[in-house]
């Protein structure tokens, strides 16, 4: 590619990181499409769950979302999905939870599904309405709610930004594929989208970050998890093209608690680890059994 060239994918590339549109923004029949396809999830089950919508504010920003209540729930799992996705996509890992006895919160991440926010912050203000939520679930079913946080990809920095907040009220956290950082993973986007190199591609993404009010080199969640003294379980595929199974290494070489973990899902893609259903389920089970001293 030419310098003029470059210089177009980058800015067509950081336009979309924190303005997506188009296929960046797909529908709930696009994402349960999906679902159905490639991840077998069953669709006629799931219209058997009780579903509630609801809505929360968080500095001056609508989050919308559903909450799917099981009876006597062991507590609560808020799952935040990733980039170019919208609450449904975390449906399969929502039925985990479900049969597992935790009630389940999904919402549409910021400028995805029926968001109304202007622009995303790829995770950094995402995790504060992470946080609302956290205050939101320990409002409505109570103080002393166990509540565990999940995130895929871009989810997966919404976690490991929010537990890094001191007092974040949360009990245990699964990241699912995240990377360590924006600008480490931006180039490896960009070779995949456009087989190319770009060396144009961090400056642009930091002025466009800065045209939002966003300092792109702040978006490290892996500092989060350095300041957290909160459980994760991190998991990731094997097969990763998108973001390196190193930097799942770094994750939780970068946590603080013993119980913490890493599981690898060997021949899976980005964020399709949930695809082996038994062994998610079995992976979280134990996890969850650990920290809160289950059989």
């Amino acid at each position: 590619m030419n310098p003029l060239t470059l210089k177009a994918t980058a800015k067509l590339l950081a336009k979309t990181l924190f303005t997506p549109f188009g296929p960046s923004r797909p529908s709930k029949k696009v994402v349960m499409k999906e679902l159905k396809e490639v991840m077998k999830f069953d669709e006629a089950s799931y219209e058997t769950w009780e579903k509630v919508p609801f809505s929360v504010q968080n500095e001056g920003n609508e989050i919308l979302g559903d909450y799917y209540p099981v009876p006597n729930a062991k507590g609560i799992c808020i799952l935040a999905h990733g980039f170019g996705k919208n609450r449904y996509a975390m449906l399969p890992q929502a039925q985990v939870f479900r049969e597992l006895g935790y009630t389940t919160v999904t919402f549409d991440q910021r400028r995805f599904g029926e968001s109304k926010a202007k622009n995303g912050t790829f995770s950094l203000k995402e995790a504060t309405d992470l946080l609302a939520l956290v205050r939101w679930a320990r409002e409505k079913w109570g103080a002393d709610t166990r509540v565990i946080v999940l995130g895929v990809s871009m989810g997966a920095m919404t976690v490991m930004n929010a537990i890094g907040h001191e007092n974040c009220g949360i009990n245990a956290a699964v990241e699912d594929c995240g990377p360590t950082s924006l600008m480490t993973v931006a180039p490896l986007l960009h070779e995949g989208l456009f087989k190319a190199k770009n060396p144009y591609l961090l400056d642009i993404i930091r002025k466009t970050a800065k045209h939002y009010g966003i300092n792109a080199d702040e978006i490290r969640p892996i500092e989060g998890v350095r300041k957290s003294t909160v459980p994760l379980l991190v998991v990731h595929g094997a097969a990763d093209s998108a973001v390196p199974v190193s930097d799942a290494e770094q994750i939780l070489e970068a946590s603080n608690h013993p119980l913490s973990r890493k599981v690898i899902f060997e021949g899976r893609e980005h964020a399709y680890s949930v695809v082996d259903y038994e062994k998610y389920k079995m992976t979280v089970a134990e996890f969850l059994g650990d920290v809160f001293l289950e059989d």
